[in-house]
């Protein structure tokens, strides 16, 4: 995916909830943005059970959407900071990478960054 394009889509996203949220017409709880994904999780099953390719690409735009939302809406309620997401997921799947094209076994992979998360949240914690 294009850089470009990623960032485009951010830009959407943040738009649309700054409307959403000026017209009241989205709740600003993170939690209905995370049953909102459940729903467009759901429907996506349906289309791709379906073998309904359109209507599948449609709902994972949905989807792609409503992970954005949720980020933004919890960045808006202070329990996240949304910059850090990207730089997050770059460096646990690169390491995951770098980690099995070494053989390591997964378990072990996903043990390194679970400790490494817990001592980062303790850490947050304690402050």
């Amino acid at each position: 995916m294009k850089t470009e394009k990623l960032n485009e889509i951010l830009k959407l996203v943040e738009h649309k909830v700054t409307m959403d949220l000026e017209w009241r017409s989205m709740d600003p709880d993170p939690l209905v943005a995370f049953e909102w994904l459940i729903w467009e999780i759901n429907e996506a099953i349906v289309e791709y059970k379906d073998k309904k390719e359109v209507f599948l690409e449609d709902e994972l735009c949905d989807i792609v959407y409503s992970i954005f939302r949720i980020i933004e809406t919890l960045d808006r309620s202070k329990s996240i900071d949304k910059t850090k997401i990207f730089d997050r997921v770059i460096k646990k799947y690169s390491e995951r990478i770098n980690w099995l094209e070494e053989w390591k076994k997964w378990n072990d992979i996903k043990k390194v960054q679970k400790a490494e998360l817990l001592e980062e949240q303790t850490h947050l914690e304690n402050k």
